[in-house]
């Protein structure tokens, strides 16, 4: 069968050399520069779901680690379900550990979006083919109103930072001419970016990502591509085995409505920034932003470039759209990796071999005053302290049989986890 990703070398804008090596901590850099008012400003706090459930989880796991371990038989939960078994609380997720040994602040879990949307960055200019236009498709990605929207909602936001380096290494493991021991490689770098995707912790972010894997599998089949997908989900089962074990609970969720598209171009179309919100039910769920150059450049690039690739992420987003809008993310980076070839494309009807860089400022600028300046969504403007003290969900009451089905939920899990583990080492070394 015929590839249809992308040419593992995009072309590249020969007259406006890059430095790869320098660009990507440049991007960590503007992460951190586009989160600055958060992460640094005293009067600055997270809020919504990141105050009132991740914090206290994170905190909650990290106090009680520190004392006895893995805290077993607590029931007083938000969701209602065991600790072990709730997919919100990011307790497994190794990328949380360290800051569980440093101590849980709220500034903390501020951190914890820096730091993956320099992931979903780097991803997706990995993906876009690392040429200046490249960059363009990274902004897009990392900087859109998707992550801003789910910023309170830690687990997706972590989830889809990671779907561009999943589909970078389902790329390299399905690449034609590649040796079988490259393809066997990347299938591990498959296992890990989706074992470290599903350990985040969020159903839908979870279902999405494994469409998007389904559709690259189907249209560029390889062994090592599905041995790194099924040793993926298997490095997951620390999250998802718990979860199954008590009845795999799911919250209601809201879908796209075909209006929140007007959003992609019109930040203010529901009034949000005014703070006289006129859109449907949670406005989480129906803010899409990504700015005034994204569809133009990605209509470009659908001209000038790759279509099909693209095209099946913008489909996989959509549709799943249907069911929820927390599925977005696909769309998002299906239409992100067209905004490369749409640079291009800009550079050369107008014969001006700067304007990627022009694109670029404009980019990053508009992304920043209305994915975080103007929005609510990112941040309340007081200190924590100051926010509405929220009911703290743990502890909860415990009794011996509900430690005993805990311990034996997370024993299942751990075991599945370690099969995952092997799996990938074999995969990398083998």
């Amino acid at each position: 069968m015929r590839s249809i990703l992308p040419p593992a070398s995009p072309p590249q804008l020969s007259s406006t050399p890059i430095s790869s090596p320098l660009v990507w901590p440049a991007l960590v850099v503007a992460a951190l520069l586009f989160y600055a008012p958060l992460l640094f400003q005293p009067d600055t706090s997270i809020h919504w779901d990141l105050a009132g459930q991740s914090y206290p989880a994170q905190k909650f796991f990290a106090e009680q680690w520190k004392q006895s371990g893995v805290p077993l038989g607590t029931r007083n939960t938000l969701t209602g379900i065991p600790f072990v078994g709730d997919l919100t609380t990011g307790a497994f997720y190794p990328l949380h550990w360290p800051m569980f040994a440093v101590g849980i602040t709220p500034k903390s879990l501020a951190w914890e979006l820096a730091l993956h949307s320099a992931i979903a960055l780097t991803g997706a200019y990995a993906l876009a083919g690392t040429g200046p236009a490249a960059l363009g498709a990274a902004l897009a990605y990392g900087f859109g109103g998707f992550f801003a929207a789910q910023s309170s909602r830690l687990g997706l936001f972590e989830c889809a930072a990671w779907l561009p380096w999943i589909l970078f290494a389902a790329r390299r493991a399905s690449q034609t001419g590649a040796s079988q021991t490259g393809k066997r490689r990347w299938g591990a770098g498959v296992a890990l970016f989706l074992g470290l995707s599903l350990l985040a912790g969020s159903l839908p972010g979870s279902v999405t990502v494994l469409a998007a894997l389904l559709v690259t599998a189907i249209t560029a089949p390889s062994l090592a591509l599905a041995l790194g997908t099924a040793a993926g989900i298997l490095l997951g089962g620390l999250v998802w085995s718990p979860w199954l074990h008590y009845g795999m609970w799911h919250p209601v969720f809201e879908r796209l409505e075909f209006r929140d598209l007007a959003t992609l171009f019109t930040a203010d179309f529901y009034n949000l920034t005014s703070g006289l919100y006129s859109g449907p039910g949670d406005l989480r769920n129906h803010y899409l932003y990504g700015s005034l150059l994204l569809l133009p450049l990605a209509v470009a690039g659908a001209v000038r470039g790759t279509r099909l690739f693209p095209g099946l992420l913008l489909g996989v987003g959509l549709a799943l759209s249907l069911w929820t809008s927390e599925a977005w993310f696909a769309a998002a980076l299906g239409l992100s990796f067209l905004v490369a070839p749409g640079i291009e494309w800009a550079t050369e009807q107008f014969n001006k071999p700067r304007l990627w860089m022009i694109v670029l400022v404009f980019l990053a600028a508009d992304l920043w005053h209305w994915n975080l300046y103007k929005t609510p969504l990112v941040m309340a403007h007081v200190p924590f302290a100051k926010l509405p003290k929220l009911q703290q969900p743990y502890p909860g009451p415990t009794d011996p049989q509900s430690i005993e089905s805990d311990r034996r939920a997370l024993r299942n899990g751990a075991l599945v986890s370690s099969a995952g583990g092997v799996a990938t080492v074999v995969l990398l070394l083998f």
